[in-house]
């Protein structure tokens, strides 16, 4: 979403002071917008002394509380305390702080008839776009992209089922293809995660330093089924250069090792693999919060246009291939005796039908392994070395805890981590997890359970659910995510 907020007073001229500055409002209510400001939002702000927008943001971190007393709000937040508008805010209330991203400096003179509400904040239309003379910003070109066959999630090399029989394709020669790490994300340079797409590489000059919007499908060469496995936004394409730079860096890392090892582990032949250059490895990159994949993959139907498109083109996106998503709203279960549940003939209980294996989602082990060692470092921190211990017997087996805290206030805390492309994938794996390590088989160990996973961006309907739980079944399970870059644990949810 986009908006423009206004300051009554003059706002910083330099970026960088502006980035390093914790914005925030206080209400006694929670107004517009407590509940629907979101990283990634963009952010006009309006300065009242020049009586013009002067910038144009990215919103890239927002924290928001209700305080019982202003000495909470210093707590977490020191530096607002010697702030007029802190001091005349009301002793409870809803507390709301974001840092942004500037992306550019800009000019926009106030509509001569333009009110601000009360908040001063207000949410871009059409018709305040154009009120304004502010130029919307449109979405990429959407792109369709077929990617090899890979029942690992994309994070790793599954071996030569599935893949294409195509005699001159590289996959059916040697067993895998160069996209099967593509979201792999524990692997980042400067924020950015590196991949390759075959599409992309047949005509790599024309898309140069261009940014896409993707669709990614896949087709399991023995079934012949379609399968839909999510959307990549802003993805970029890079040259010869940064791809043979990023190379560099994942030789110096150890991470191209890594890579020619989990060919051979997946059966595949790895003969050659580290004789590739530049785009022919690394030919997009693309940030982990543009990253969307379904959970799970969705089937397409036998007669989606998809089928199409057998060869590895770089198509343009067509409404016509939209899938409609009537289970994913909210209160969309009914009960249905007559649905279609896809099963073969069945004789006497017995199903016939042809052996197939679906692609999933599988965990990324290795950033699992680094949020586990710097979410340790962090919460000996806050609780002292002692109070937390990582890898704890759960007292059920073999089975451990990731992460135990003794807190002397909030009693003991379970962590689970779990670090899937999917943020529904690690949130149902942890869960199950976590109530087993405290209440089986008749026990109450833990007086919290915390889910955490790698920084996920759209959190609506995760604080939602977590929100839900909470009332529904009485205990007090949440939700965290910690990132691996900055070492932010964020707030519960």
């Amino acid at each position: 979403m986009e908006y423009i907020t206004s300051r009554n007073f003059e706002l910083p001229n330099d970026s960088k002071e502006f980035e390093r500055h914790d914005w925030f409002n206080m209400w006694q209510k929670q107004l517009f917008p407590y509940k629907e400001l979101l990283e990634g939002d963009t952010l006009y702000w309006y300065d009242s002394v020049q009586k013009r927008i002067v910038w144009k943001t990215k919103v890239s971190k927002v924290v928001r509380f209700s305080y019982e007393s202003k000495s909470e709000v210093i707590k977490k937040f020191k530096d607002v305390s010697n702030q007029n508008y802190f001091q005349k805010a009301k002793d409870k209330g809803y507390f709301i702080s974001y840092k942004v991203k500037v992306e550019a400096k800009v000019t926009y003179e106030k509509p001569k008839d333009f009110s601000f509400p009360m908040t001063g904040w207000v949410k871009l239309k059409e018709d305040i776009y154009e009120e304004w003379g502010i130029k919307k910003d449109y979405p990429n070109e959407k792109r369709i992209s077929r990617l090899a066959f890979n029942s690992n999630g994309w994070v790793m090399p599954s071996g030569r089922y599935g893949k294409s029989s195509h005699k001159d394709s590289h996959e059916a020669n040697y067993g895998y293809g160069h996209e099967e790490w593509l979201f792999d994300t524990s692997k980042l340079i400067d924020g950015y995660h590196y991949g390759f797409l075959e599409p992309i590489r047949k005509q790599q000059e024309a898309y140069l330093d261009k940014i896409f919007s993707v669709w990614l499908y896949t087709i399991d060469g023995v079934s012949k089924r379609r399968y839909w496995v999510g959307e990549i936004s802003n993805l970029e394409v890079i040259n010869q250069e940064e791809a043979n730079s990023i190379k560099s860096i994942y030789k110096q890392r150890g991470w191209l090792k890594e890579m020619e090892e989990q060919i051979v582990e997946s059966g595949a032949n790895n003969r050659g693999f580290s004789d590739w250059e530049g785009v022919d490895l690394f030919n997009v990159r693309y940030k982990p919060k543009d990253l969307k994949v379904n959970d799970p993959y969705y089937e397409l139907a036998s007669n989606h246009p998809i089928i199409k498109l057998s060869r590895y083109n770089f198509s343009y996106f067509k409404e016509e291939f939209d899938i409609d998503l009537k289970y994913e709203s909210p209160g969309s279960f009914s009960f249905n005796p007559y649905e279609e549940n896809g099963n073969s003939e069945e004789t006497d209980g017995v199903e016939k039908t042809k052996y197939k294996r679906e692609p999933k989602t599988i965990e990324i082990t290795y950033l699992h392994k680094a949020i586990s060692i710097h979410l340790t470092k962090v919460l000996k921190e806050k609780y002292g070395t002692l109070n937390v211990k990582a890898e704890h017997p759960s007292g059920i087996g073999t089975n451990k805890v990731d992460i135990v805290v003794n807190s002397k206030d909030e009693g003991l805390i379970f962590y689970e981590i779990k670090t899937y492309n999917s943020v529904k994938s690690s949130i149902r794996e942890a869960i199950g997890q976590l109530f087993e390590y405290s209440f089986w088989p008749n026990v109450d160990n833990a007086k919290q359970l915390v889910v955490i996973t790698q920084k996920h961006y759209d959190m609506k309907e995760v604080i939602s659910y977590f929100k839900h739980l909470r009332e529904k079944l009485g205990i007090n399970i949440y939700y965290q995510w910690f990132d691996i870059d900055t070492l932010e644990l964020s707030e519960k949810y």
